[in-house]
């Protein structure tokens, strides 16, 4: 019996993960793969790395058998930026809470979304006033959540409509320096649910610091919690889509 998969991206953006999973035509991809194959040879000196043919075949095959699967995926979209719900992600996703998550346990309250060099779509958009480049000058009044609260009241929401250990969740999470709390956040509500952990989490280190940057680590691994690099990198995306087949089987 195929397994019910909840996918929940935290932090979208424009969505090129989600993207690369759910709406991608091989065209697109192919487009992608080749425009990046010619700037490897024209920008050498930036050591762009391809897509290899093999990991492009792959990239195809898994996101296709993936696709053929979509009625046992709920996709789930977080970001708090409303000027890039313009943007195709938003419009095939099942749901999408408009939010930014916050520490483990706040409540829910308004603060501010900072952007880098007050570009209002950048990707660099963060609740942290300590972050580089940002202009504090430049902010959107926002809703933020607590990590715990959302991911208490998604469970009770998906166990309602899904049923309570029906499904296995994957989330993908780069939302600029709350990582951490989401991770603890959603494993603690989740538990053993919880199979995979995409993203990036860098930014934990950049704006909370060394030690807590080592915390997560310590935790991801001494919980055997699976963390997959998936980024808008194309390399990335070859393991994140098998990783996803393997839940799927």
């Amino acid at each position: 019996m195929t397994k019910k998969l909840v996918y929940v991206d935290i932090g979208t953006h424009i969505g090129q993960e989600y993207k690369a999973l759910f709406i991608y035509s091989i065209w697109e991809f192919l487009f992608r793969f080749v425009k990046l194959f010619i700037a490897s040879f024209v920008f050498r000196k930036k050591k762009i790395i391809p897509v290899g043919l093999v990991e492009a075949k792959d990239i195809i095959k898994n996101t296709r058998r993936i696709r053929q699967q979509k009625n046992n995926i709920t996709t789930i979209l977080v970001e708090p930026n409303t000027r890039l719900y313009k943007d195709d992600v938003y419009r095939t996703a099942d749901k999408v809470f408009c939010i930014a998550l916050g520490e483990m346990e706040d409540a829910m309250h308004f603060s501010n979304l900072f952007f880098p060099n007050a570009n209002k779509v950048s990707q660099g958009a963060s609740i942290f006033n300590n972050k580089k480049g940002i202009d504090l000058a430049e902010s959107d009044n926002i809703v933020v959540c607590g990590c715990i609260p959302f991911a208490e009241m998604l469970k009770e929401s998906l166990d309602a409509r899904l049923g309570e250990g029906s499904y296995e969740l994957v989330i993908r999470i780069n939302c600029e320096g709350s990582e951490d709390s989401g991770i603890y956040a959603f494993h603690k509500v989740f538990k053993n649910q919880l199979k995979i952990i995409f993203g990036s989490l860098k930014d934990v280190g950049e704006l909370k610091g060394t030690a807590n940057m080592e915390a997560l680590q310590t935790y991801i691994e001494s919980n055997n919690l699976r963390f997959v690099p998936f980024s808008p990198l194309y390399t990335t995306w070859e393991q994140a889509s098998r990783e996803i087949l393997k839940i799927l089987k």
